[in-house]
């Protein structure tokens, strides 16, 4: 309600929008469609970058986060993919870039690949890069690369050895 006020009383500034969005998306029950509605103003608007925030950047990221809760995967990648022409080794985006294309009907198996690739030596965190190697693996499961496949599974059972499906994927892998 604050920030509606914000916008009723400044419509031209993109802050009010931006941080509207960024509560409708923080909702128990995030309400996606009004996030998307406030960032694609903010980018309409146009706000100059900072040197603390570059609103159109960030709206792109995430309005590409919104675009994937509602399962609009083409309009994830476009967004994705205007965040990486901007920051190109943006992790966050790569990753969400890969899903989205990983999601597809049919899926674009071979960009996922190449984002998932491209953002692993840019993941810091551990748990982060395990779901990486895994979701890889699951695309060269399909592509019947099983070789890769296998080494990140095994990547992925090294950091957490009780992982049923990855070592029940790897042992079918390394039958074939």
């Amino acid at each position: 309600a604050d920030y509606t006020t914000v916008i009723k009383t400044r419509p031209a500034a993109p802050a009010g929008y931006f941080n509207r969005g960024l509560a409708l998306i923080s909702l128990p029950k995030p309400d996606a469609k009004g996030a998307i509605a406030d960032f694609s103003k903010v980018i309409e608007l146009n706000p100059k970058p900072t040197p603390k925030q570059d609103l159109v950047l960030e709206s792109f990221d995430k309005r590409a986060y919104c675009n994937i809760l509602l399962a609009q995967w083409p309009a994830a990648v476009a967004d994705c993919s205007e965040v990486l022409k901007r920051v190109a080794n943006r992790s966050d985006a790569l990753v969400n870039r890969a899903f989205a294309y990983e999601s597809m009907t049919p899926p674009d198996a071979d960009k996922a690949i190449a984002d998932y690739t491209s953002a692993l030596p840019l993941v810091t965190d551990a748990a982060a890069k395990v779901d990486i190697h895994l979701n890889r693996a699951s695309l060269y499961l399909t592509q019947k690369k099983y070789e890769p496949a296998i080494a990140d599974l095994s990547e992925g059972i090294k950091a957490n050895p009780n992982n049923s499906d990855a070592l029940q994927a790897r042992a079918a892998a390394l039958c074939r």
